[in-house]
């Protein structure tokens, strides 16, 4: 399937942006509100913005310094919880928490076992969160926390479907994982047999998987989910090898994620992180630019070129970042 960009409402918006004074790169942001922004990435960095970015503080978690914060969860204005995405038999695996703004960290968790590599981390409320990582044993890793991050615990998932040879989720924008009230939650994966989604409807005590139609591939996959109610979700990647290739890489449900129906594919190629503007309008971002598509998906035009890897939306407030400081802000038109 190809894009449609004829007879093309006019744009809702465009980037304003903006660059951090660092080098790192960034895979996770989240607006918390109209003035409070976090993000976090290479080299233990974290960034935080309280005035609706106007201005921005850099900090490096202490002994983090050789850790990549893939994931993050804003609980207050000062409670940040970050996952560090690597191999835990080489120390990579952590779970940081602050409740004073970043001025000190308590590490809440570091497995000792081997094999254990996490991707994607959300909260349904300010108590209840939960981690997907890559399978272990036979199953995707899951942790569930109920005080807010501060322990966090192996989700025995004996009822959970087992995962593919090879199949994993992706630690690209910490979006392949999305919530809704009431115990939903999807998250999305790759791999050579095809990209699929599980699916929780009691908070992961039980899960069950659905097929996609997105692009299969060592490397490629579903990359980001964004559910607009408990019926209506999206969903887009395609192969992070691949970068301009625009095969399948979107696709719908409206029955809650038990079927997945390919729509038109979002002409910037390869993308790592949708949100929806309301109304059928979707906003998706990657490392070739920005696409903004409309009714649903029918059709899409490309924004721009700018690489980013993250994305967050809360409310009117949207931003996204990606690498060497890389910040935008949409701005509304």
């Amino acid at each position: 399937m190809g894009f449609i960009t004829k007879s093309f409402p006019l744009s809702l918006g465009h980037w304003e942006i903006q660059y951090l004074p660092t080098k790192e790169s960034f895979r996770a942001i989240q607006v918390y509100s109209s003035t409070e922004i976090w993000a976090s990435g290479t080299h233990g960095t974290v960034a935080h913005s309280s005035n609706s970015g106007k201005s921005w503080e850099l900090m490096q978690v202490p002994g983090a310094e050789d850790l990549d914060f893939r994931g993050l969860a804003v609980l207050g204005p000062n409670t940040l919880i970050l996952i560090s995405s690597g191999e835990s038999e080489k120390g990579q695996t952590r779970i940081y928490r602050t409740e004073n703004a970043g001025k000190t960290w308590d590490l809440v968790y570091k497995p000792s076992l081997a094999g254990i590599f996490l991707d994607n981390i959300r909260f349904w409320d300010r108590e209840r969160g939960i981690i997907v990582g890559d399978p272990y044993h036979g199953h995707f890793f899951i942790l569930k926390t109920q005080n807010g991050g501060k322990t966090w615990d192996t989700l025995k998932n004996l009822s959970m479907p087992g995962a593919n040879p090879d199949e994993g989720a992706f630690a690209a924008s910490n979006s392949s994982l999305s919530l809704f009230k009431n115990g939903k939650a999807w998250f999305g994966t790759g791999g050579e047999r095809g990209a699929r989604i599980f699916r929780t409807n009691n908070y992961g005590l039980d899960w069950e998987v659905s097929e996609s139609p997105l692009r299969k591939g060592k490397s490629a996959g579903i990359f980001s989910l964004f559910f607009e109610n408990q019926d209506l979700g999206y969903g887009c990647g395609g192969d992070y090898t691949r970068l301009k290739d625009s095969l399948d890489n979107f696709s719908i449900t409206e029955d809650g994620g038990r079927t997945w129906m390919p729509k038109m594919n979002i002409p910037s190629g390869y993308m790592e992180s949708l949100v929806s503007l309301g109304k059928g309008k979707i906003l998706a971002i990657g490392p070739n630019g920005s696409s903004l598509g409309v009714e649903g998906g029918k059709s899409w035009k490309i924004l721009d070129t700018h690489s980013f890897h993250a994305l967050s939306k809360k409310e009117k407030s949207i931003w996204a970042i990606g690498p060497k400081g890389l910040l935008g802000h949409w701005v509304w038109e």
